[in-house]
């Protein structure tokens, strides 16, 4: 059985470009440190405010960094989807589950820029044998993106 005397000091580092997160977040962490369970466990949180496709921390920092479900909200809208003369231009909705392929290519490759950048970011800040881990939604090849689960269910609720 673990005892907070066999378990580590660990710090647990949440990044967020939302103030809401931290207005969200900050109460019930201090709600636990109030009642000691950040020392009983040895975890200490730190909230720290950017975005995760630039570098948030020095060089060889993280051992261990974690990203669930962040990582396909794209650093910045297309500016070819927002043009109404070009033909990217995906009529003022915020998804492309039904949008021409011209705008699936303009999200895809503002996706591939925002994957360079995170994981740029990510190779200076983790130390050398430091680890790696996220989760993102993805979809088969084949598949095309208007027969994805999450695209069928946006339109349905419409942007």
């Amino acid at each position: 059985m673990l005892s907070s005397k066999s378990i580590k000091a660990k710090d647990t580092i949440l990044s967020s470009l939302s103030s809401k997160f931290f207005s969200v977040i900050t109460p019930p962490m201090i709600s636990m440190s109030s009642s000691n369970l950040f020392l009983q466990t040895g975890v200490t949180a730190t909230g720290v405010p950017g975005s995760f496709y630039s570098r948030l921390f020095p060089k060889a920092f993280l051992h261990f960094a974690y990203s669930s479900y962040a990582l396909q909200c794209l650093s910045k809208v297309p500016e070819e989807v927002v043009d109404m003369n070009s033909p990217s231009w995906n009529k003022g909705r915020i998804h492309y589950s039904k949008s021409a392929d011209q705008v699936v290519k303009a999200y895809t490759t503002q996706y591939a820029k925002d994957m360079e950048c995170f994981l740029n970011a990510r190779a200076q800040e983790i130390v050398r044998g430091g680890l790696m881990a996220f989760v993102v939604p993805g979809r088969p090849n084949g598949i095309p993106h208007t027969e994805v689960f999450v695209n069928t269910a946006t339109e349905l609720f419409g942007s």
